[in-house]
């Protein structure tokens, strides 16, 4: 571990904490940066303090009739380090005028890790404890190391005394400085310890002063000279010097921080001299410190015990003016009586940016609803009941009414109110009445003191009778303020009467149709709506060229206003008139409403949830139509291409769309980028079997040809060589050749070996290798034509599994006889005659008890031919013997063509009748699979052509795709769907002499595909060839054969 150097000081809380805990040694966060301290315990430095609030931990001390408080007596030092940590806290110490080095072996003070180390370390002890309410309240109001407790009984107290002494010894973390308003527990620490502390009438407790005997809190303040002259520094300070977390002073201190703003915007320098008018208003406030001085708070928040409050309600109350807004909390206690006492307040300067006078009371009512739920946090306040109050009737409309309705800042903010609270919390009340005016405008000391106000709330809170906002007259200022509302809804009625008018003609302006997304309906709605309004409003148009939200907000209004209108016009009459839908309306069920914004909305269950949206709790009524299936699509792409339940839930938070789950499942069938990843290939029931492999023809007339391999032999070196095998298609006999290499040169030898020694084939079946390609057009110039060659379809190997089969067989044979042993060519070429043999011996038909099963052979050699049978028999000469060896065989031979047919063809594996996918057409969007490649980079092509069989099933198709002309198998193709034939026809290109009733037959179709190309290479000057694209190949020297 790197050791390191800290740089230390001498220093005490004050004189008091000097006197009782001596001199304290200390090491400030910022001398620890400038050093390289990695040690274990700076590491936590990165993470959350756990300690919990100050302000948390005072509110829950407010709660009991007997508070307790307590100190862990040198809280950090009882901490030890580890070993390998404690170099990183070495430091010089002067001793007698000689420099020592030495090291801390406890956790420091001043360090910014120790209260989450101590917190950690106290948490981890105290978990070994089994669950009680001392334990508990050891784990929820310990702040470092004060702490601050009570109870509603003094037995109480002294029980978790006892116990929380106990519980904590046990851990090396002695509790002293006990201080309580019980006189029991006075006396019996006393007794105990013999504490000077306690016959203090006055203590701190986190910053805020205590006076025990009469269970109030007071502020300590400070004394200035009046010939102090302030800065713009000082002021500073003052204010930072007035502790009050629980905002008791709010209306007093909130004048020095206007002043300090006012003094920012004129641009005053730090030290320099004040005017004399901030000078003569900072010696007025400071006069007044005097009365805060002997200003006493009780520390309950109710006289009556915290366990026996029958009913209890939070009253906020939230102001603002043009220099600060703020709000402050009561809490109201019901058993017998009323009470309410202040619990928090909050305030904070306007922004120097102007805002209006709503926005700022807006502002005022979202303090007041996140400080409330910080209260009920604090304070567990589950099941209390909850008011709020604001003297601004448009911020309470506001909050009142959907938050939709609103631009951005309005809409975000009451969002946020309507979630913390509910907006049936909130009412109006007189400006007069409202305690939390004496925030905003700032109060003096004197008055602040005796005002019950302040204190206690208005006083119809403790009433009986239920405040309503009839029962006060309104003053002038909130009469110009209801006109100026009455103003706004004006504005927004000629805005609603020319949406109202468009929405009911927008059919015949608009066709829905033709949009494929829903952003361009908005848009061009929203283009609409400001041509109308300008039209209307000449005073007030709009020029700007870019559409603002407000102006898409009033589109989207008047589309989904006139799709209600299409599908849902009786229902609508039948609403407006006072009537319930009708019986035989499709909405019937749902009960549907007209929403205050004029749309039909639904109730539901969750009216009263406060905790969702008014459009979560009231959705917007849609039908099934053009307009929702965009709706549902962009909610599709805008989740990421979440799945049918996720898309519903998203769209349910605002839309009740009838039908939704068949339009969802549709939307995500259809959707393209989904059918990319999750679209399945194309199939198709399986084809009968060609009439080239059930005909009765000789051996070999009918054959498949193919490669395998490579191979290497001990005398050829690293030179490959390749298997040729040949297979009859209808006795099903292999012919083997060995090639050297997969040349044109090379191939056209072996069918010529063939051929002298099998017969020269009619018809031969192969896949697209480029040496078989060449080798077709070779031989179609040598015979004439005669020779008829058949390819596979492009990367569709099961065409060729006939032959594919055969191979395997060989190859396995193979290696299982030459294992990893290297022979020469010779051996080689013996080994794969006798592994032809083999393979002709297979039985074609059942192996049964008796009886010799049908072999390739039989057709080949009249016998079956294993490998250790050698024919000795004699042949006469004589004529009528030959004659007769002769009919033997020929009556042998039909036998064998008689066992083929009613063994071998007639127990072929049957038909798998697999149920076919939709064939696909002339002008179909596929995706070309390509195993090489991610699924991501599979071209997509558009079907030109097809390929049908026989049996009319298309079996392979020609696609057009960007990398040009592609003809591939069925089963290679993952057909895309489109949600509406104008998708198709943006996309498709559709050749105009080619329709899906005029199948030609595969084969033909593909020999004519051969031709086609055949002809396309050949063509150009003499003696040249030119590829499809038009360059010209020059041809490789061949054998002249």
């Amino acid at each position: 571990m790197e050791k390191t150097r800290l740089s230390q000081r001498g220093g005490g809380e004050g004189k008091k904490d000097r006197e009782t805990r001596g001199l304290k040694k200390t090491v400030p966060t910022a001398t620890l940066s400038q050093y390289r301290c990695v040690s274990a315990h700076l590491q936590p430095l990165t993470l959350s303090l756990q300690c919990l609030q100050l302000t948390r931990t005072l509110l829950r001390f407010r709660r009991w009739r007997y508070g307790l408080t307590a100190d862990i007596t040198k809280a950090f030092l009882q901490i030890e380090l580890d070993k390998n940590d404690q170099d990183t806290q070495r430091f010089l110490w002067d001793v007698n005028d000689q420099i020592k080095v030495m090291r801390f072996e406890r956790v420091i003070f001043g360090n910014a890790s120790s209260p989450y180390l101590l917190n950690a370390t106290l948490k981890f002890h105290l978990s070994k404890f089994d669950k009680s309410r001392t334990v508990e309240e050891l784990t929820t109001n310990l702040y470092v190391d004060d702490w601050l407790t009570g109870a509603d009984t003094e037995q109480e107290i002294m029980t978790m005394k006892t116990e929380a002494t106990q519980i904590l010894n046990d851990g090396g973390f002695p509790l002293a400085k006990w201080t309580s308003n019980s006189s029991m527990m006075k006396e019996s620490v006393s007794k105990s310890f013999n504490e000077q502390l306690l016959e203090m009438t006055c203590t701190k407790i986190l910053g805020i002063s205590w006076i025990t005997d009469e269970d109030n809190f007071c502020f300590d303040t400070f004394e200035i000279e009046n010939t102090v002259l302030f800065t713009k520094r000082k002021l500073l300070s003052l204010i930072a010097r007035m502790f009050d977390p629980l905002g008791f002073a709010t209306p007093f201190t909130i004048t020095l921080k206007i002043i300090f703003q006012d003094i920012w915007t004129r641009g005053f320098d730090w030290d320099d001299i004040l005017p004399a008018e901030y000078q003569d208003r900072m010696k007025k406030w400071i006069e007044g410190m005097a009365q805060i001085r002997s200003w006493k708070i009780p520390r309950r928040i109710s006289e009556i015990p915290w366990n026996d409050i029958g009913e209890k309600e939070l009253i906020v109350f939230a102001d603002a003016s043009e220099k600060a807004y703020g709000c402050c909390v009561y809490l109201k206690t019901t058993t017998e009586s009323s009470s309410v006492s202040l619990v928090m307040s909050k305030v904070k300067i306007a922004p120097l940016k102007k805002i209006t006078l709503p926005r700022l009371e807006l502002l005022a009512a979202l303090l007041g609803a996140r400080l409330v739920k910080f209260i009920i946090s604090a304070l567990d306040l589950k099941n209390c009941s909850l008011r709020c109050w604001t003297d601004s009737e448009i911020a309470l409309k506001w909050i009142q009414s959907d938050a939709h309705r609103w631009k951005q800042f309005v809409k975000n903010r009451v969002q946020e109110i309507q979630v913390l609270t509910s907006p049936a919390d909130w009412q109006h009340c007189p400006g007069k009445e409202n305690p939390a005016d004496l925030l905003t405008r700032g109060l003096g000391a004197k008055d602040l003191v005796t005002s019950r106000l302040w204190m206690e709330g208005p006083v119809w809170l403790t009433e009986t009778k239920t405040y309503l906002a009839e029962d006060v007259v309104e003053s002038h200022e909130e009469q110009r303020d209801k006109d100026t509302l009455e103003e706004e809804y004006e504005s927004q009625e000629n805005d609603t009467c020319i949406m109202t008018a468009v929405s009911t003609q927008i059919e015949s302006w608009i066709d829905f149709e033709r949009f494929s997304r829903l952003s361009r309906v908005f848009r061009v709605m929203a283009w609409i709506l400001r041509f109308v309004k300008n039209t209307r409003f000449s005073q007030k148009r709009e020029s700007s060229p870019d559409l603002s939200a407000a102006e898409i907000e009033a589109s989207r209004f008047v589309v989904l206003k006139s799709v209600q209108y299409e599908f849902f016009n009786e229902e609508i009459s039948d609403l407006k008139n006072g009537k319930c839908a009708r019986k035989s309306s499709s909405i019937y069920q749902l009960s549907p409403f007209i929403g205050e914004d004029g749309l039909i909305r639904i109730y539901g269950r969750l009216e009263n949830a406060p905790a969702l949206l008014y459009d979560e709790r009231h959705p917007i009524l849609l039908p099934k139509c053009h307009i929702t299936h965009l709706m549902v699509r962009d909610q599709h792409i805008l989740m990421k291409h979440a799945g049918v339940n996720t898309l519903i839930t998203a769209i349910r938070g605002k839309y009740w769309i009838l039908s939704v789950r068949t339009i969802a499942k549709k939307i995500c069938k259809m959707c393209i980028d989904c059918q990319r990843q999750d679209s399945r290939p194309c199939q198709q029931i399986v084809s009968p079997l060609p009439e080239d492999r059930i005909k009765k023809t000789p051996p070999f007339s009918i054959c498949g040809v193919d490669h395998a391999g490579p191979l290497f032999c001990a005398d050829t070196g690293d030179r490959k060589l390749y298997i040729l095998l040949f297979t009859c298609a209808v006795i099903r006999a292999v012919h083997v050749e060995l090639v050297d290499s997969l040349s044109v040169e090379d191939f056209i030898l072996a069918p010529k070996r063939f051929a002298a020694r099998r017969g020269m084939p009619s018809v031969i079946y192969s896949d697209n290798a480029k040496t078989f390609h060449a080798a077709d057009n070779f031989l179609r110039k040598k015979t004439g034509n005669v020779l008829i060659w058949k390819f596979s379809a492009p990367l569709a190997p099961w065409w060729g599994g006939w032959w594919e089969r055969l191979i395997r067989s060989v190859k396995s044979a193979l290696k299982k006889s030459l294992g990893k042993s290297l022979v020469t060519r010779s051996q080689l070429e013996t080994v794969l005659h006798e592994v032809e043999a083999c393979v002709n011996s297979r039985p074609l038909t059942y192996v049964g008890e008796t009886g010799t099963p049908l072999t390739p052979s039989h057709f080949l050699l009249g016998r079956s031919t294993p490998m250790n049978s050698v024919n000795t028999g004699e042949f006469s000469e004589e004529v009528n013997d030959l004659i007769l060896r002769d009919n033997c065989q020929s009556h042998y031979v039909d036998m064998f063509w008689d066992i083929w047919r009613d063994e071998y063809l007639r127990n072929l594996p049957p038909m798998s009748l697999k149920k076919p996918t939709s064939d696909l057409k002339i002008g179909s969007v596929v995706l070309v699979r390509n195993e090489a490649k991610s699924r991501l980079q599979w071209p997509m092509g558009i079907v030109t052509k097809l390929f049908p069989g026989k049996d009319g099933h298309v079996r392979a198709v020609e696609l057009k795709t960007n990398r040009g002309i592609m003809c591939r198998a069925v089963q290679k193709l993952h057909r895309l769907e489109f949600l509406d034939e104008t998708e198709v026809d943006q996309v498709l290109v559709k050749p105009p002499d080619q329709t899906p009733t005029q199948r030609p037959s595969l084969s033909d179709t593909l020999e004519e595909k051969g031709k086609m190309d055949r002809t396309k290479t050949l063509s150009g000057k003499e003696g040249q060839i030119v590829s499809r694209k038009g360059r010209i190949i020059k041809p490789r020297e061949k054998l002249d054969l």
